[in-house]
């Protein structure tokens, strides 16, 4: 017969190493837990972080003393070069000198022949070129384009393009001129206006000056620290519909959208 003292031993023993091993699987979960908190605590301090540097570039954007041409030579760019030697991937980014498929017009732009990279969500209507296309903001009289971003490949359709069945004279050396100046020593408003020399053809002049400024309407910010980055797109809404009143120099910059985003290893 088994000694009653024995059997009891046992069976504490049994307890105890039971309880040992659920307390070590306890300790284990908690810990994972505690590292997990941590973590999650770690990457919402990293994604803020992120989205603050995004508005720290929107904010400079703003600062620019000269709003009405933007250029890669704007000082915000000075900006993010200081700013990633912190650490932070930093890029502006022109999105609104595409092309936008519910605003184009097929006879300039051959849509099937041209790719993807070209075409845009964002960006205002021109309302001389497509009328009836929307209310104000979204439907205006503003260029579409800034000369400075837009693909060499659209800027020629553009040049190239007929109004009223009528050709724009020596546009290939134009082209040219405007490809030059933008990459060297700088383009206004009044430049393209005297590259194109249409002063005796008023019509056609500001049909060309409808698709060509040198403003950014829609800007992707991006920001980006080890596999997390952040986005931001933002808007500049023009202050007035009046084809008479200029832009303010002070740029209306809004935010249409910010996410966060974590990479994969």
């Amino acid at each position: 017969m088994i000694d009653d003292r024995g059997s009891g031993s046992v069976n504490i023993l049994i307890v105890l190493i039971f309880l040992s091993i659920m307390g070590i699987g306890f300790s284990r979960i908690l810990n994972r837990s505690v590292n997990l908190e941590e973590q999650i605590k770690t990457e919402l301090a990293l994604q803020r972080e992120l989205e603050q540097e995004c508005r720290l570039v929107l904010h400079e954007l703003t600062l620019d003393q000269n709003s009405e041409v933007n250029s890669p030579d704007d000082s915000v760019f000075n900006y993010i070069v200081y700013r990633e030697t912190k650490g932070v991937l930093l890029t502006l980014t022109d999105i609104s000198s595409r092309i936008n498929k519910e605003y184009v017009d097929e006879e300039v732009f051959p849509i099937s022949d041209l790719d993807e990279s070209v075409f845009t969500e964002y960006s205002w209507n021109n309302e001389d070129l497509n009328p009836d296309e929307g209310e104000y903001p979204f439907s205006n009289v503003l260029p579409l384009f800034n000369v400075y971003y837009i693909e060499e490949e659209l800027l020629e359709l553009i040049l190239s393009s007929s109004f009223e069945g009528e050709e724009l004279e020596g546009w290939e050396g134009k082209l040219d001129e405007i490809i030059s100046l933008r990459e060297s020593s700088g383009l206004s408003v009044e430049d393209l206006e005297d590259i194109l020399d249409l002063d005796e053809n008023e019509d056609q002049l500001e049909y060309f000056l409808n698709y060509l400024g040198v403003t950014t309407w829609f800007w992707e910010i991006k920001a980006a620290k080890g596999s997390y980055g952040h986005t931001i797109v933002a808007a500049r809404f023009p202050r007035a519909n009046d084809r008479e009143e200029t832009l303010s120099s002070e740029p209306i910059l809004q935010i249409i959208k910010s996410y966060g985003e974590q990479f994969s290893e």
